[in-house]
């Protein structure tokens, strides 16, 4: 009897501290870590609420090519425009590599973003896919 007193106040202890642990935003089931371009680009043509951050610098955005469908905030601008962006959207993180999408998407994760993603291999992979690019220069160096 003494046994099962203490049974259920402990099992409710244990779930609440094993709520606490995740992240404060956790990672939506049906959206990985990391998104092929073919995935990202899927996904912005059939969600109105996705939207594509490519956290580049201006420069490579205007001379290295972007999908039409991006928006620029630059990485190192995040943090003082992160209110730009809702966070009932699902939001997916490119930059050239795949190097910059990480931090960044990690800081909208703690800002309480809780569907983010990342464009595997970023803009490079997009463009080696054949995805579709546009930039201010007469010739996009990753179309090349």
């Amino acid at each position: 009897m003494r046994t099962i007193r203490w049974f259920f106040p402990a099992l409710l202890i244990l779930i609440a501290v094993a709520a606490g642990c995740g992240s404060a935003a956790p990672q939506s089931a049906d959206l990985p870590r990391l998104i092929s371009p073919q995935d990202a680009a899927a996904r912005l043509a059939a969600d109105e609420h996705a939207v594509l951050l490519d956290v580049r610098t201006p420069e490579e955005w205007a001379n290295d090519g972007r999908s039409p469908d991006a928006i620029l905030i630059p990485l190192q601008e995040l943090e003082a425009r992160v209110n730009e962006l809702d966070k009932n959207d699902t939001i997916i993180v490119i930059c050239r590599s795949g190097n910059r999408s990480q931090p960044a998407a990690e800081f909208l994760r703690q800002q309480g973003f809780s569907r983010v993603t990342e464009v595997e291999g970023g803009m490079r992979a997009w463009a080696s896919q054949g995805l579709p690019i546009e930039c201010d220069v007469a010739t996009c160096a990753l179309a090349q």
